[in-house]
């Protein structure tokens, strides 16, 4: 499929096949210096800020399925459970605006005061 418009068209056709593809996309952030080095309450408060099923549904809204983890539904099994499963987090996938406004301040709180630290110390 190359995008949700396509997707959504074709969704109920007999014609479409869909297959699952063992994939994940993820947002990296620049950790070697910079605002989200060494704070980890940024980089909490932009997951808890993405609304991951209605990223895929609404944004993407190409059969992409909103992600439990780093390892993609379906890639692998262990009797009948499936891997995915197994290793799911539900505080990496959560979805809470409200925590997320909250770490955003503190992170940004966090930053202003080792800066003007580092002015007021020289170092």
């Amino acid at each position: 499929m190359t995008d949700g418009t396509q997707y959504r068209q074709l969704k109920n056709s007999p014609e479409m096949h869909i297959r699952d593809s063992a994939s994940m996309f993820y947002l990296e952030f620049n950790q070697r210096q910079g605002f989200f080095k060494n704070n980890v309450d940024a980089r909490k408060a932009i997951a808890l800020a993405i609304n991951k099923p209605s990223l895929t549904q609404n944004i993407l809204a190409d059969g992409s399925q909103a992600p439990k983890g780093l390892v993609p539904t379906r890639l692998a099994k262990k009797g009948s459970t499936d891997f995915a499963d197994d290793a799911y987090v539900k505080s990496g996938t959560t979805y809470n605006l409200r925590q997320a406004r909250r770490l955003w301040k503190k992170s940004a709180a966090t930053i202003w005061s080792i800066q003007h630290h580092a002015e007021f110390t020289g170092r």
